[in-house]
């Protein structure tokens, strides 16, 4: 898509007419080009690609009309304007109609006013085509305009056997990235790898967004070898490219040649079936059809595979062998030492406390997957397992959830007919948790004080906190009501000066596993109120949120601690909102209402967070004296999709809104999920659709801009 509108191609073999029409193009301040002939002219179009070209009807060589249509089929049907100077007003009836033919003919000689009318005419219709063919996010071409424009080189290589490639490239992991960093970030990673493929490709390929994170590239004469070549030199300079916040990201890249008088549908499937086997071999790397799996994984020898020499051990238990067989072959391609078991009534014959990951089926006849798990952890299971089987989505979380209260480390859940990438990415976190460990899963305690080459130790932790290391950054709240401001949620983070940022998952789990999540808790308070003594000149004062744990619910003397903390930053207990997590309301419930009540008391606010993943009951919401509801983000995700989610959504909407309480939507990531909340009267939501968790002085910009915005 490098067409510039305002670059305009003159090609007439009249010097006089060459110069008299530069003229007039200079003088409107347009980029003038100039060709004698036809070859020239093509030369020019290939290589400099103008929006406008103004062609002679009579110029030497093929003449104008069959310069026009070979201009048109080299993929230029709407992304060049084409004006052809006639010499009569029968060729321009003879035009009419003509799809590969000009967009408008002037007959000679050519008047200067109609002629600088019919650029700005062509400029508008090339803006208005540009629209409605690319992708507005990547500027690459849609997935519409590309299959017209592969359609046409089809057409082309039937008539002529001049030959082409198709490429498919998707982004490896990339839910993760959106995930893990919001969509906001997910798209800019998708932006600079369609600008990636711009550098890469020739002027005559074209590219587009084929759809998500999925790309496609035509590159028109080019064999499979050399498109081969082409598509790893893309690959490499993705893998080498540096991301924003995300850094490294890969691809994986399937390529098909197009045959004579073979239907798209086949071309399109060849290069998706190299596609599905680049990612299903191990995924940042190159296949062809027809290629053997085991030579792509060869020859993308930059790609690092677990060897032989430190090869995990893995388990498949199901009672179908083909899926067994399958795993195996992808578990294989990644250098796990494979094993299966069809029977498992054999498991406890063939179980060894040594296996590093065990895909275990849920649903077999004779013995079930439950009762395996409780296995794993009545003999002290310390490698990872997944979950698969055909059973709805709701049966295998709650076996998840069976699992990890085993105290089983659950990697996720596969659904059958399984998906190779889906596999794979639970392969890649059984190799990434290995490495981290120094190759042994089941020996891995991610909570180990020793900690390891990528995660700090205990001491580490200790001295973070005592040092007042760990900062906190500021997630924002909206009221739907005026798009204002409403609160904020205060959120640990911790960079370890060689280790890089620690995910808050771990080292708020290490803090509650060595008894330092206290320490932790008022490091956040103090740092809150530190921040908050700062803002009060600057702004009126908003609700900030504190996650606290059962740890500091146990203590009967956290509400006198709180109000020493915030009294001596001279900060209103009533600027301070508690979170308290649905989960920790099932342990203690009198020990909990005692601590949550003169917590409410001494002026403090509190907010029940994730509502809908705990057990906690009605009596109990009635009775403690909540003000505000979060409802968690895995309900919101899909709350505009799945009907089951909608519901959830709804109905918890009403609930709290009938007990007298705030609601809170979190994870809000796009217009479709704010629309439904909208509709469902939500009061507040938070998520990457306003804005990700900032550091403070980031916040403190983004407020003094949404502040003047809102004035």
């Amino acid at each position: 898509m490098g067409t510039v509108l305002a670059r305009i191609l003159v090609v007439d073999g009249d010097p006089d007419v060459r110069t008299f029409l530069e003229q007039h193009i200079k003088n409107a301040d347009y980029e003038c080009l100039l060709a004698k002939n036809a070859q020239e002219a093509l030369d020019i179009v290939e290589k400099q690609e103008p929006g406008i070209v103004i062609l002679d009807q009579e110029i030497a060589g093929i003449g104008g009309l069959e310069t026009c249509r070979r201009i048109r089929n080299s993929g230029h049907q709407s992304t060049i304007y084409i004006i052809l100077l006639c010499t009569g007003g029968d060729v321009i009836e003879k035009l009419d109609g003509n799809e590969i033919g000009p967009d408008f003919c002037l007959v000679k000689p050519v008047v200067p006013n109609q002629l600088m009318t019919q650029i700005k005419t062509g400029i508008r219709a090339l803006e208005d085509r540009n629209s409605a063919m690319t992708d507005r996010l990547t500027g690459l071409y849609n997935r519409r305009s590309f299959n017209t424009f592969l359609d046409r080189e089809k057409a082309e290589n039937d008539r002529y056997g001049k030959g082409f490639s198709l490429v498919f490239l998707d982004l490896d992991h990339f839910k993760r990235i959106n995930d893990e960093y919001g969509r906001d970030v997910g798209d800019a990673v998708l932006h600079e790898v369609a600008d990636l493929i711009r550098g890469t490709a020739r002027p005559s390929d074209l590219s587009c967004r084929w759809g998500g994170e999925e790309f496609a590239w035509l590159m028109p004469k080019t064999d499979l070898e050399s498109a081969k070549k082409a598509a790893d030199r893309l690959r490499t300079s993705i893998s080498q490219h540096h991301f924003d916040q995300v850094g490294t990201v890969t691809v994986s890249l399937g390529i098909a040649l197009g045959r004579r008088d073979e239907e798209l549908t086949e071309l399109i499937k060849r290069t998706d079936d190299a596609l599905y086997a680049a990612k299903g071999s191990g995924r940042n790397r190159v296949v062809t059809e027809g290629q053997d799996v085991s030579e792509a994984v060869s020859l993308n020898g930059d790609v690092t595979v677990v060897g032989k020499s430190e090869s995990l051990r893995m388990l498949i238990v199901d009672d179908d062998p083909l899926i067994c067989q399958f795993v195996c072959v992808l578990g294989e391609a990644q250098g796990f030492e494979t094993d299966y078991i069809v029977d498992p009534n054999n498991f406890g014959g063939t179980f060894r406390p040594d296996i590093d990951l065990i895909i275990l089926d849920l649903n077999m006849p004779g013995v079930d997957g439950v009762e395996l798990l409780r296995f794993l952890s009545e003999n002290g299971f310390k490698g990872a397992v997944v979950l698969i089987s055909a059973v709805d989505q709701d049966i295998l979380s709650a076996a998840e959830g069976m699992a990890l209260a085993y105290r089983l480390q659950v990697l996720g859940s596969c659904q059958k007919p399984l998906d190779p990438e889906q596999v794979n990415s639970m392969l890649d976190q059984a190799i990434n948790l290995s490495r981290s460990h120094k190759g042994n899963l089941s020996a891995l305690d991610l909570l180990a004080p020793g900690g390891s080459d990528e995660l700090p130790t205990l001491d580490d932790l200790r001295g973070a906190i005592a040092n007042r290391e760990l900062d906190v950054y500021f997630h924002p709240q909206i009221c739907l009501e005026g798009r204002t401001v409403s609160g904020l949620e205060a959120l640990a983070r911790w960079k370890h000066p060689t280790k890089g940022f620690i995910p808050p998952d771990y080292f708020i789990a290490f803090a509650e596993k060595y008894n330092l999540i206290n320490d932790l808790t008022a490091l956040v308070v103090e740092k809150v109120c530190e921040y908050c003594k700062n803002w009060q000149d600057r702004w009126e004062p908003v609700p900030i949120s504190v996650n606290i744990s059962e740890s500091n619910l146990d203590n009967l003397n956290f509400p006198e601690e709180m109000v020493k903390t915030v009294q001596s930053y001279g900060v209103s207990p009533s600027t301070i909102m508690i979170e308290v997590t649905e989960t920790s309301l099932a342990t203690d419930p009198n020990h909990v209402l005692n601590v949550l009540t003169r917590l409410r008391l001494k002026g403090f606010q509190l907010s029940i967070d994730d509502f809908g993943t705990g057990h906690s009951s009605l009596a109990r919401l009635r009775k403690i004296p909540f003000r505000e509801l979060k409802i968690d983000k895995m309900f919101i995700d899909a709350c505009d999709s799945d009907r089951e989610s909608g519901f959830i959504v709804s109905n918890t909407m009403n609930l709290a809104h009938g007990l007298g309480l705030k609601v809170v939507a979190e994870g809000v990531e796009n217009e479709a999920q704010l629309a439904v909340l909208e509709d469902l009267k939500c009061d507040h939501v938070q998520g990457y659709y306003f804005s990700k968790p900032l550091p403070a002085s980031e916040f403190e910009e983004w407020y003094e801009k949404k502040l003047a915005e809102e004035e």
